[in-house]
C-alpha cells in the first residue's frame, strides 16, 4: 500500500521524546445546541448535549449527515449557533469574542492546512505571534514543539511544507495546534488522507502525546475502528445531528443503546463467526468466553499477541494486507490461506483450516445503470473515468483493496463519495452513488437486485476464514478442540453465510440465534 507519503520512513521517535509538559485543559460541555439553516426544513444539529471531561479525547462519529463537523465548527463559532450554549471552562463561548477564542482554541484538519509560503517554525509560530508572544518566546515554544513530535529542529525549522513527507506535515499540524497550550483542541479527520500503515503509527503517536500533554480534545472521524481507538468517550450521531449514545468505547461495544448503534458499531455482523465457533466449541464441552468486538485485524491481532484472547477468526487476506502489511497480492486461496499461516507460526499461534466461503469487496450497480454503460466487469468502468461515483468506506481511498488497486490494475479513476458501510445499499439504491463498494457474502446481494462487477485481477484480494490459536491452547485442549472448529468451518460456504447474514441485517434475528439454529441443523449443537 505505498502512497507519496509512505515512499520514505517518518523516523522512529516521532512524538515519543516528550517530556514533562505543563499543559492547560478545560471540560467543554454543549447544552442543547442546534443549527438550523435558512431553507432546510430538518436541523443539521438538534437539541445535541454532552460534557467532555476536562483532559479527555471525545470522539464524534456518524454516518453522513449527521452533523459532525457542523457540531465541532460550533464549538469554535466559526458557524452561527441558532440554539442552546457551548460551555469552555465553564464559560459560555458566545460571550467571547470569536477571534480571540479561536486563538485558544487548537485546530487540526484533514489536509493539515500549513501554509505553503511560510517555513515549518514560522507555520507552528502562528497564532502565538497573532497573541503578541515575544519572538525570544515563540522561538523557544516552536523548538520545544518540534522535539515534543520528534522532528530535529535544526532540521525542520527552515523547511517549507512542500520539503515534508506526508506524515511530517501530519506533525507539524499536529504542533501548530499546541502552540499556545490550548485549552481545548478540535481534530476533524486528521489522518483520514494518510495511507494505513502510516495512520495507524500517527495514531499511536497521538496517544502517547495525549498521555503526557493531556488536553480535552474533540475528534471526528467516520472510521468507527479509528473512534474506539482514539476515544475516551465517544458520541455516535445520527443523520440530524442527534445524539444516539454517548459512552465509553466499551460500554457501546457491549451495551449498544439501540438497533442504529448495534449496526453502525458492527456488533451483528461481527458476532455471527465468534457466536458459530463459541456455540460450536461449548456444545463438546469446553468452556469459552466470548469477546465480542474488539476492534480491527490490527487490533485483534494485538489483543492476541498480549495473551488478551487465545484465538479468533480471522479473513486471511485482511491478515496479510492489515497485520502483516503485505503489499503485494497472493495469486490465489490457497498461497492466502499459506502466507498467513507462514505469518503467524513463528509468533506461536496456528491457522487451523479455512472456510470455502470468502467474504471480500465486490462492488455493485443497479442492473440499469450496468445495462446503460455495457457493465460486466470492473474493467468496464475505466471509459467512464471520474463520472463513476463510487461509494466505500473512507478507508477505501488509501488501501490497495480500494483505489489504489482500481487505478493500479483497472486503470479505474472513479470519483469517490464517503459512505458508512451501513448506509452503502440506502446509497446506491437511492442514487447518491452509481457504484457501491460492498461485502460479497452480505445477504442483500440474494435475490439479483443488484449487479455485481466482476474482479478478475483479484483486486480485493482472498478471504477466506480461518481460525487463528494460540498452539499451546490447541496442544492443551486435545484433538476434538481443533476437529470442532474445523468442522464448523467446512460447514461456512458462500450460500450458507449469505443466508445468515440475511436474517441478521434484513430479517433482523440475533447473530446469536441464528449461529444456533445452523448448528442444530447441521448436527453441532
Amino acid at each position: 500500500m505505498k502512497t507519496a507519503d509512505t515512499a520514505h520512513t517518518e523516523g522512529s521517535s516521532a512524538f515519543a521524546k516528550a517530556g514533562e509538559q505543563e499543559s492547560r485543559a478545560a471540560e467543554l460541555e454543549l447544552r442543547h445546541v442546534s443549527k438550523s439553516y435558512a431553507g432546510q426544513r430538518e436541523p443539521a444539529i438538534g437539541d445535541l448535549s454532552l460534557t467532555v471531561p476536562a483532559g479527555e479525547v471525545c470522539v464524534l462519529v456518524g454516518p453522513s449527515g449527521s452533523g459532525k463537523t457542523t457540531a465541532m465548527r460550533l464549538i469554535n463559532r466559526m458557524i452561527s449557533i441558532s440554539g442552546g450554549d457551548i460551555l469552555l471552562g465553564g464559560s459560555s463561548v458566545l460571550e467571547r469574542d470569536a477571534r480571540e477564542l479561536r486563538r485558544e482554541i487548537g485546530y487540526m484538519i484533514q489536509q493539515i492546512g500549513l501554509f505553503p509560503h511560510q517555513t515549518v517554525a514560522e507555520n507552528i509560530a502562528t497564532v502565538p505571534g497573532l497573541l503578541g508572544w515575544p519572538k525570544q518566546r515563540i522561538a523557544a515554544r516552536v523548538h520545544e514543539l518540534l522535539e515534543l513530535i520528534g522532528l530535529d529542529p535544526q532540521e525542520m525549522t527552515g523547511r517549507y511544507p512542500a520539503q515534508l513527507s506526508g506524515g511530517q506535515r501530519q506533525r507539524v499540524g499536529v504542533a501548530r495546534a499546541l502552540a499556545a497550550d490550548p485549552p481545548l483542541m478540535l481534530m476533524d479527520e486528521p489522518f483520514g488522507a494518510i495511507d494505513p500503515i502510516n495512520r495507524a503509527r500517527l495514531q499511536d503517536e497521538f496517544l502517547g502525546l495525549q498521555q503526557m500533554v493531556k488536553k480535552t480534545v474533540v475528534f471526528v472521524t467516520h472510521d468507527i475502528d479509528e473512534a474506539i481507538k482514539m476515544g475516551d468517550r465517544i458520541a455516535i450521531l445520527r443523520e440530524g445531528g442527534r445524539l444516539a449514545q454517548y459512552d465509553t468505547p466499551r460500554e457501546i461495544l457491549t451495551h449498544p443503546a439501540d438497533e442504529f448503534v448495534a449496526e453502525f458499531v458492527g456488533a451483528d455482523r461481527g458476532n455471527i463467526l465468534g457466536a458459530l465457533y463459541a456455540q460450536a466449541l461449548q456444545a463438546k464441552g469446553f468452556t469459552v468466553m466470548l469477546k465480542d468486538n474488539v476492534g480491527s485485524s490490527e487490533i485483534i491481532f494485538k489483543a492476541l499477541t498480549a495473551g488478551q484472547i487465545d484465538m479468533y477468526p480471522e479473513y486471511t487476506g485482511a491478515l496479510l494486507s492489515a497485520v502483516a502489511e503485505q503489499t503485494k497480492a497472493p495469486t490465489s486461496a490457497d498461497a492466502a490461506y499459506q502466507q498467513a499461516k507462514s505469518f503467524v507460526e513463528p509468533k506461536g499461534f496456528t491457522l487451523l483450516e479455512k472456510t470455502p466461503f470468502y467474504d471480500s469487496n465486490t462492488l455493485i450497480t443497479l442492473p440499469a445503470y450496468a445495462s446503460e454503460h455495457h457493465l460486466s466487469s470492473i474493467a468496464d468502468l475505466k471509459p467512464l473515468g471520474k463520472r463513476v461515483k463510487m461509494g466505500g468506506a473512507p478507508e477505501f481511498a488509501t488501501r490497495f483493496e480500494g483505489l489504489i488497486g482500481l487505478k493500479q490494475e483497472y486503470g479505474v479513476v472513479p470519483t469517490l463519495v464517503p459512505i458508512s458501510i451501513e448506509l452503502s445499499y440506502q446509497a446506491i439504491e437511492g442514487g447518491q452513488v452509481n457504484v457501491q463498494s460492498v461485502f460479497s457474502t452480505d445477504g442483500q446481494l440474494l435475490g439479483g437486485k443488484f449487479k455485481v462487477l466482476a474482479d478478475p485481477k483479484h483486486v480485493f484480494g482472498f478471504q477466506n476464514v480461518a481460525p487463528v490459536v494460540k498452539k499451546s491452547v490447541v496442544a492443551a485442549e486435545g484433538p476434538a478442540f481443533a476437529e470442532t472448529l474445523n468442522k464448523v468451518s467446512a460447514l461456512l460456504t458462500i450460500p450458507a453465510i449469505q443466508q445468515m447474514n440475511k436474517a441478521v441485517s434484513i430479517d433482523k434475528q440475533s447473530a446469536t440465534s441464528v449461529a444456533a439454529q445452523f448448528l442444530h441443523a447441521n448436527g453441532l449443537s
